[in-house]
């Protein structure tokens, strides 16, 4: 079962993890961190960034590694 976290306290920076936009259904690997006007900001794998924010968050399986 997947279960994924809503993006706030506690939330992983600069480590990979999997991404989840609730609006879209995206799910992808990526790592969240700040930028340097102090917002959260997502770079995707491939080094890319969506034009909206990921709402959710969680590790990735074992399986997936």
């Amino acid at each position: 079962m997947i279960k994924f976290t809503k993006i706030g306290f506690g939330t992983p920076l600069n480590e990979t993890i999997l991404l989840f936009w609730e609006k879209s259904k995206h799910i992808e690997d990526g790592m969240l961190s700040y930028n340097e006007d102090g917002g959260l900001t997502h770079m995707l794998f491939d080094g890319e960034q969506l034009n909206d924010q990921p709402t959710h968050w969680m590790y990735i399986p074992e399986i997936l590694k």
